[in-house]
């Protein structure tokens, strides 16, 4: 999955509709409609943002770890227990979400 797909896929997991999500071309993010102090406002969302992965992992309780080696040595990937192995903690945290939107 691309970083846009992951985005959207982690937006539509946590109940954001399709109708609410604009894609601005070339990027990989999208923007969120939402109402703000009476106007209709647009929030750029990422799953490579902290400030959108931080609040993710703590509401759905999805803190990813230092994935190690069978030595014991961290080999740069990260884990949300029991199965997401991604390269970024911020993908470990958006996968488990969304994997755990499907069931």
């Amino acid at each position: 999955m691309t970083d846009l797909e992951i985005s959207k896929q982690l937006a539509l997991a946590i109940g954001w509709k399709p109708e609410q999500m604009i894609h601005y071309k070339g990027q990989d993010y999208i923007g969120l409609m939402m109402p703000i102090c009476g106007r209709l406002m647009v929030r750029l969302f990422s799953y490579k943002y902290w400030v959108v992965a931080g609040p993710i992992a703590e509401r759905y309780n999805v803190f990813p770890y230092m994935h190690k080696s069978l030595t014991g040595v961290p080999d740069g990937k990260w884990v949300v227990y029991p199965d997401t192995l991604e390269d970024t903690p911020h993908k470990a945290i958006a996968m488990a979400v969304i994997e755990g939107a499907k069931k």
